[in-house]
């Protein structure tokens, strides 16, 4: 997630897949993590912390939302390889593909953190609200690049054979600091 945006890659073979439910999740996930990371920047700004149960509850809130965001990782073995299989130069897809992989990575590094200032938020609420609400925050800016671009450079390449998801999202997700990364080699101009 860090360089320029570039124009989106075209659909390959007969057609693109509708990939209307990944979409869907993106939007849910995208409003989570801001209802999320609000919420807690008004929480350290309070002059009074959150009482134990609202705290024990965000908590546990965050800690589902990570776990529905990891799950919404398969398509690093599901899309990968049917978006590799589509597109004319596979080795060139797969060195753009490697940048979502990172971007992946990244993400679970911080969830890792936020769900371990979580912890340490719904035991003292006054003194790490500002730790999870920077995280939070931090989160919230790696997944709004990284869907802008998975949804710019490689859905639009996804071919109809796709994989669809087994089942809707659940969990939080379900419900409701960097610059974006090139995705090249998935298509003209990617």
């Amino acid at each position: 997630m860090d360089s320029e945006h570039v124009a989106p890659a075209r659909p390959y073979g007969p057609a693109a897949a509708d990939l209307t439910g990944v979409r869907v999740a993106h939007r849910a996930i995208l409003a989570d993590i801001e209802r999320l990371a609000g919420l807690l920047a008004a929480l350290a700004a309070a002059a009074e912390p959150a009482g134990p149960a609202r705290a024990g509850a965000i908590a546990g809130y965050v800690h589902r939302f990570n776990d529905a965001v990891r799950g919404h990782h398969r398509e690093d073995r599901t899309l990968w390889p049917v978006v590799l299989d589509a597109v004319p130069d596979a080795a060139e897809a797969a060195a753009g593909l490697a940048g979502f992989v990172a971007d992946h990575e990244a993400l679970d590094a911080v969830q890792a953190d936020c769900d371990a200032a979580a912890a340490r938020f719904a035991a003292e609420p006054g003194r790490h609200a500002g730790m999870l609400a920077g995280l939070l925050a931090a989160q919230r800016d790696l997944l709004a690049a990284h869907i802008e671009a998975e949804e710019r450079h490689v859905l639009p390449v996804s071919p109809a054979g796709c994989p669809a998801p087994r089942t809707p999202p659940r969990g939080p997700a379900a419900a409701g600091p960097t610059a974006p990364r090139t995705r090249r080699g998935l298509g003209p101009g990617c």
